[in-house]
């Protein structure tokens, strides 16, 4: 595997940059200390901010961190024939990270984008109690990703109980959930991966698209015990599962296999600002992808990154 850097932007309007989505050649940002989704033209001017319902701060950007909703996580997905962006908080502190929203983007029928809450607390309170996600009862999602069966849902482990885990919950059922149309929770099938490691230090992940049968990933390696305080980052990485299907017993038995990583580098040195997402923007030939990523320096400026992946 091999990872390719062919530009990269300082977004210079967004600060904290924690997710981003294409959709249909339109780029979505979220940044962790906004309750804003920014949307981007090509020429990564930005279009428009869509504010989004947030009762923990009267400011919209540049909130500070006991009070922003950490948003971490956006995928896109259709409803009933309408594509959709789901946003989610990362859950390291509750209440105020117990966030998510469901926006409608721009069709015949609505000409702007359409914002609604989603309650996300059940599902985290759920998964703060089970052992296989944390042994601490901390939490930390960073990356969301769907296909067409499933939505993966990572949480960014550390060295305090908190578990490097990928979620994978039927995508049915979990559309239904963040609709508001199920009276209980979505279960997850849970899947650990451990073994990334920069300068003998372990990345956890920190954002995911798919692609075809492909899970992509970002993670990095940060001086912090916990899912609230930053720390020294020593790199990040880009890897991928490929899913998986087996018949056993008269029954289908999906999985992950973890294939390849790459540790991100510039001129043969780690590239050190916190790679936090990413998504597949095309594929040029089988085996070769373009994608775009967004970095965190905690509080310095924030850039996107055009990238070109070779499996």
């Amino acid at each position: 595997m091999k990872v390719n850097c062919l530009k990269k932007t300082v977004l210079t309007s967004i600060s904290g940059a924690s997710g981003v989505e294409v959709v249909n050649g339109c780029i979505y940002i979220v940044a962790d200390n906004a309750a804003m989704l920014y949307q981007l033209n090509h020429d990564l001017e930005v279009l428009s901010k869509i504010e989004l319902p947030y009762t923990f701060s009267e400011a919209k950007e540049h909130i500070p961190k006991p009070n922003k909703p950490d948003l971490e996580c956006i995928c896109s997905f259709e409803i009933n024939g309408y594509p959709h962006l789901l946003i989610l908080s990362s859950g390291s502190l509750s209440p105020q990270r117990d966030t998510g929203y469901l926006i409608k983007l721009p069709s015949p029928y609505n000409k702007n984008h359409l914002a609604w809450p989603v309650q996300v607390k059940p599902l985290y309170d759920f998964l703060r109690s089970n052992e296989e996600v944390t042994s601490s009862g901390e939490v930390n999602f960073e990356g969301l990703a769907t296909n067409e069966r499933f939505v993966y849902l990572l949480n960014r482990g550390n060295t305090s109980g908190c578990k490097n885990v990928v979620l994978q919950f039927n995508k049915t059922e979990f559309v239904e959930f963040v609709q508001g149309h199920m009276s209980g929770i979505p279960f997850p099938k849970i899947f650990l991966h451990e073994g990334d490691m920069i300068e003998q230090q372990p990345a956890y992940f920190t954002g995911a698209d798919c692609a075809h049968d492909y899970l992509f990933y970002t993670a990095s390696a940060e001086d912090t015990a916990n899912a609230y305080d930053d720390g020294t980052v020593h790199g990040s990485i880009i890897g991928y599962f490929c899913h998986k299907r087996k018949y056993t017993n008269r029954y289908y038995v999906d999985f992950l296999l973890h294939q390849q990583t790459c540790v991100m580098k510039t001129e043969d040195e780690f590239y050190r600002p916190k790679v936090e997402s990413i998504s597949i923007y095309e594929k040029e030939n089988p085996g070769k992808y373009v994608a775009l990523a967004v970095t965190d320096s905690d509080g310095g400026q924030s850039e996107l990154l055009m990238l070109e992946i070779i499996l």
